[in-house]
């Protein structure tokens, strides 16, 4: 037995809201202090940000860990 085997699914990463939205809020405020730097790259990943977050919010309007 490989001792590392008793731990195979103890870490676990979840993808939690807070820290998804907090990044989604830099990029957001990034994009308004500069304005013309990479604007197509930087809405595009607003747009996958906001997608994610409502891919993970469940029907009652909670998120995992919330």
């Amino acid at each position: 037995l490989n001792p590392s085997e008793v731990f195979g699914d103890i870490m676990i990463d979840y993808s939690y809201v807070e820290c998804s939205m907090a990044s989604l809020s830099a990029v957001y405020a990034f994009s308004k202090a500069y304005p013309d730097h990479r604007s197509r790259e930087v809405q595009e990943s607003i747009a996958a940000g906001r997608r994610f977050i409502k891919s993970i919010q469940r029907e009652d309007g909670s998120w995992y860990g919330s």
